[in-house]
């Protein structure tokens, strides 16, 4: 005879979830990313060659602004990512925050909350990518914990 199952509570929920989430997928050293595979990149402008210097004089916390397109992004994440990589340096990870507020109207997103926040982490995957020349290397950062990707909205009460 086949023994009913008794509805689930709400705790026991959370709990198989919780029990899910602690769970890390492992690491093949194979599809380690290092410093070693970053390419080079030098500044195009003047203002990125006085970013590079700013950053090389010291000044992590600088604040880039200006027309969409000029390299703000890339320059800052391919500084940060450097410095993670190095052994020589007390940062041990990029914490990327970004807001999910849709600037455009994208309609509504199917699929689970990270399904949802994919489409945010999509220019750093495409910098990442262009950056160690390989498709998974933003995947790869955050297994190897050398990147994480926050939305705005829960960071509430931080």
């Amino acid at each position: 005879m086949a023994s009913k199952r008794s509805p689930q509570t709400r705790e026991d929920v959370i709990e198989q979830d919780a029990h899910r989430n602690q769970h890390q997928p492992s690491v093949s050293h194979a599809l380690k990313i290092k410093l070693d595979h970053l390419k080079t990149f030098e500044p195009l402008t003047d203002n990125q060659k006085l970013f590079f210097d700013m950053y090389k004089g010291g000044g992590y916390f600088i604040g880039l602004f200006g027309s969409p397109g000029v390299g703000k992004t890339f320059l800052a994440m391919y500084r940060a990512i450097e410095e993670v990589l190095s052994k020589d340096n007390p940062f041990k990870q990029v914490v990327v925050v970004r807001s999910t507020v849709a600037v455009r109207d994208m309609g509504f997103l199917p699929g689970s909350v990270d399904e949802k926040i994919d489409v945010y982490e999509q220019p750093y995957k495409e910098i990442c990518q262009t950056l160690f020349g390989r498709p998974d290397a933003w995947t790869r950062l955050k297994e190897q914990g050398y990147a994480r990707f926050i939305p705005s909205s829960f960071i509430r009460g931080i």
